[in-house]
């Protein structure tokens, strides 16, 4: 097995390298990056937990009007006020730290080239550990076709990663999770229950980076009650493990670090999130939005209060409706989460090219007349959705294709999809966004691994 990870690990170098070659230009996802961009501006500068609010709408500004990724190496050269405030609260300092540390520690001028190094080496390293999951799970080909697929297929779908994204980071959480479970499930004695608490505590730091994942143990825990061979007494210790580990070195220093920086312990983002997914009807009788610029002037027309965006205020209040929409009319949020279970249906993954596209939707055009007048784009979009459908729904039947040939791995199937079922129903019930669905999504590599291992079995055998 060791050889087919040198092979795995060599091959993802070489497309991720490609990927991120290709990617360096585009906008894709530039909002959030630019706050990172500003966090780590302010630190390398020795401005910690602050930013330049002006540079860093200079650097939005400058992408917007250009169409174009703004590299954190030019923002030198952009506007500045030189007054350092404090950053949204819907931000964590992870990545920004990181690429202020890296670049203070190579010595050089502020970049997110090492930083961009760690990504990588996280991501690798996710990978590296979910195919020797899966290979534990379905066989050593299996693990290894998994991970192909994945080098040679999602690295398209994630084009994400092929920038300093914070996204990324997730795959190393939710793989140091799975890791855990299989080591629980199949090692007896002491290092059965250190190993997976230090895998735990890796993936836990982790959501300092990214802290989307934070609600995953409630679907890990209750699976590891199930995990075979062990006393019933012993998994729901485990099981109460993986709900102490993240809390200990993400839940609880994250309250002290809001009350710290905000006064709160909870900054409440996710209900600033949900009040823009309630805007997927377009003019409800309840102000909700999908655009982030509607956030204040509602809550101004709404409370008569001036609020400063993204900070804790913003988020209350605008959590506060959320909730009081949803206990007078449960009805309204059930069509939301319809509808967006039939929008993941459509779209339940998409391919961001490195190049522009004129979209669909915003053409004002007729299908056969959009055909006709962007034919390249038309052609694009088709083959987008056959890639996507067919990965993700063949994905789809082989896991169940697979639960039904070996019941005796539905345990494994069961926690090597588990993010995708977390991320589903996030997203279903906050945010849907077909790109954000690639952050569960790429574990559907096992159940594609064990169905082309069995295909060449079959062709082996005739």
């Amino acid at each position: 097995m060791t050889r087919r990870l040198l092979v795995i690990a060599v091959a993802f170098v070489v497309v991720r390298t490609l990927t991120i070659y290709a990617y360096r230009d585009t906008l894709y996802y530039y909002g959030l990056v630019v706050h990172q961009f500003a966090i780590a501006e302010a630190a390398y500068n020795g401005h910690w937990f602050a930013q330049d609010k002006v540079r860093s709408g200079a650097a939005l500004e400058l992408a917007n009007r250009e169409q174009r990724h703004v590299p954190l190496e030019e923002w030198a050269t952009l506007p500045a006020s030189g007054r350092y405030t404090t950053f949204p609260a819907a931000d964590l300092p992870g990545l920004g730290y990181l690429i202020a540390v890296t670049s203070r520690w190579a010595g050089g001028p502020l970049t997110t080239r090492y930083a961009l190094v760690v990504q990588v080496t996280v991501e690798l390293a996710a990978l590296l550990t979910f195919v020797l999951c899966a290979a534990a799970a379905f066989g050593p080909r299996a693990g290894f076709l998994a991970g192909l697929v994945y080098v040679f297929g999602f690295a398209f779908i994630w084009p994400i990663a092929s920038q300093p994204m914070r996204d990324v980071y997730l795959l190393g959480f939710y793989s140091a999770f799975l890791a855990a479970l299989f080591v629980f499930a199949r090692t007896r004695g002491p290092l059965s229950w250190l190993v997976p608490a230090a895998l735990m505590a890796l993936g836990s730091l982790l959501l300092w980076v990214r802290p989307h994942g934070y609600y995953y143990f409630a679907f890990v825990a209750p699976l590891a009650l199930l995990a075979r061979g062990r006393p019933v007494r012993e998994r729901a210790a485990f099981a109460a493990l993986v709900v102490l580990v993240p809390w200990l070195f993400f839940g609880l220093p994250l309250r002290r670090f809001n009350l710290k920086y905000y006064g709160v312990e909870d900054t409440q983002a996710i209900g600033r999130t949900v009040w823009e997914h309630m805007g997927l009807v377009p003019d409800n009788p309840y102000g909700f939005a999908r655009d982030d610029t509607a956030m204040l002037p509602w809550i101004k027309s709404h409370y008569g209060r001036d609020v400063e965006y993204a900070s804790p205020e913003m988020n209350r209040l605008l959590s506060e409706h959320v909730w009081s929409v949803i206990r007078r009319d449960p009805w309204y949020f059930a069509r939301i989460v319809a509808l967006s279970g039939v929008e993941m249906c459509r779209t339940p993954l998409d391919l961001v090219p490195p190049f522009s596209l004129v979209e669909y939707s915003r053409s004002g055009l007729s299908l056969s007349g959009f055909a006709r007048a962007h034919p390249l784009s038309f052609t694009y979009k088709v083959f987008n959705r056959a890639v996507l459908y067919a990965f993700f729904y063949g994905a789809l039947a082989a896991a169940i294709a697979l639960a039904l040939r070996q019941p005796s791995r539905r345990w494994e199937l069961a926690v090597l999809l588990s993010p995708l079922l977390y991320t589903a129903l996030v997203q279903l019930a906050t945010h849907f966004e077909s790109r954000y669905m690639a952050l569960g999504a790429w574990t559907l590599v096992a159940p594609v691994g064990w169905a082309i291992d069995g295909w060449l079995r079959r062709r082996r055998g005739r």
